[in-house]
């Protein structure tokens, strides 16, 4: 699952991408709105997250074009002069959501799994229970809308028998 993050701002692109990219997200980054369009139209990013305010082409701009092409597509934008009319505007063009900067990690976080757990063309895995069985009847369940993210482990039908497990999260 890949998140699209389009700012001009080397600063804000590095925090999501390491936020975005510790909840196992894959982190897609562009600095223009023309670089934005280029990398939907290749990796078809299941979320956007747009600042406003870009030198060129702004964010308002951006999601003109992305609501046309893709409307099926989240965009959650994002900017440091959060007033009234930027809101509004931003709603009226299709923003999912609108996040003050600067926001915290978990803000973000929660906004992006927000967004896509609402989204109508849910994506299939986040839809369904993953289970992976291990040796000797463990299982690991995975439920990702309820959870967003969290793992249950659970032991065989035998009560006298343990599991034991180790999540290693890249």
């Amino acid at each position: 699952m890949k998140i699209l993050v389009v700012d001009d701002e080397n600063i804000v692109l590095t925090s999501c991408r390491l936020v975005l990219a510790a909840e196992g997200f894959g982190v897609l980054l562009a600095e223009s709105v023309e670089q934005a369009l280029d990398i939907i139209a290749k990796e078809r990013p299941v979320l956007l997250l747009i600042d406003v305010k870009m030198p060129v082409h702004d964010g308002m701009y951006l999601m003109q074009k992305v609501t046309a092409k893709w409307p099926e597509l989240p965009i959650i934008v994002m900017s440091g002069y959060p007033t009234n009319e930027t809101i509004e505007t931003a709603g009226d063009l299709g923003a999912a959501t609108f996040i003050a900067k600067p926001f915290t990690p978990d803000e973000l976080s929660e906004q992006c799994f927000k967004r896509m757990r609402s989204t109508p063309k849910r994506q299939d895995w986040m839809t369904r229970d993953k289970q992976i069985v291990l040796g000797s009847g463990c299982r690991i369940r995975y439920r990702h809308p309820e959870n967003c993210g969290r793992l249950g482990l659970q032991s065989g039908p035998d009560p006298g028998r343990h599991c034991r497990g180790r999540i290693v999260h890249r």
